[in-house]
């Protein structure tokens, strides 16, 4: 009807990933072989085009800034231009694993985004969507107790990546009054 609004349903994290792309127990003991794997299977499943280029932009973006959060969530990423559309890979591991120097957060979980090389905001909305997560003990605990990759699939479901840019984004990440803690700095 003419001048009827209406509501986009914003995308959810579901929409970044499929089953396939869920690992529910990862081999990998330490980061760079974590991101292996997911990258592997990001390779494998055709959301990337040559895997050695893209594991290496996203282990040595990893060197330069440690995603690990304290919540116990990882969130490697990489630009590529290897990566047709933004996708995300995620893999939760048996044991917690230090993410990167020692004295870093010990990660059980982790999200990996392949961005690709023209995506100006759209991964950082993904990037705010996940760290929002990351303060949702609840759903995390669900998510780390999931059986199998599509019970964490349709975990995935249930959690929306807000819309309008990265701050507004950031799932009730800034306090009132406050700046944006999302949980980067180690102990």
């Amino acid at each position: 009807m003419p001048g009827e609004l209406t509501c986009a349903v914003p995308p959810g994290m579901a929409d970044f990933t499929r089953p396939e792309l869920m690992i529910p127990r990862l081999r990998a003991t330490d980061p760079p072989g974590i991101i292996q794997e997911l990258s592997r299977r990001l390779y494998e499943h055709g959301a990337i085009g040559d895997l050695l280029a893209f594991y290496h932009t996203a282990v040595n973006h990893e060197y330069l800034c440690n995603s690990a959060l304290r919540t116990g969530l990882a969130i490697p990423h990489a630009r590529s231009p290897q990566v047709g559309r933004l996708t995300l890979a995620v893999g939760r591991t048996a044991q917690p694993v230090v993410w990167g120097a020692r004295g870093s957060w010990p990660v059980t979980q982790v999200f990996l985004i392949a961005v690709p090389a023209t995506d100006a905001l759209d991964h950082l909305t993904l990037l705010s969507g996940i760290a929002g997560l990351a303060r949702q003990s609840g759903r995390l605990a669900r998510l780390n107790a999931a059986v199998d990759a599509r019970e964490m699939f349709e975990l995935l479901k249930e959690i929306s990546v807000p819309s309008g840019g990265p701050m507004v984004a950031a799932g009730g990440i800034l306090p009132p009054g406050g700046s944006p803690d999302f949980g980067f700095n180690p102990p």
